[in-house]
């Protein structure tokens, strides 16, 4: 695939993601992992590493929306290639 060609995938899947009515198909599948996310990783916790866990989370939830990847054990193997 050339550099123009590429370009024009990613554009296309920016304009998908930014339009109102999709992201509001989205809002259920962000609340859900924002609260499986606090749960798992912040509760009960005194002090917490904000840095580490936003970036475990962003990963999560692109894995979860761009690969339709839900399991848990999957996306941390997936983070750690």
């Amino acid at each position: 695939m050339s550099l123009p060609e590429e370009f024009m995938t990613a554009r296309k899947a920016a304009i998908i993601f930014n339009e109102p009515t999709a992201f509001k198909s989205y809002v259920v599948t962000l609340d859900a992992a924002a609260k499986a996310h606090l749960r798992t990783h912040w509760d009960g916790k005194e002090q917490v590493k904000v840095h580490p866990l936003a970036k475990k989370f962003t990963f999560a939830l692109a894995c979860q929306m761009m690969l339709n990847v839900h399991d848990p054990d999957t996306i941390d193997v997936l983070e750690k290639l």
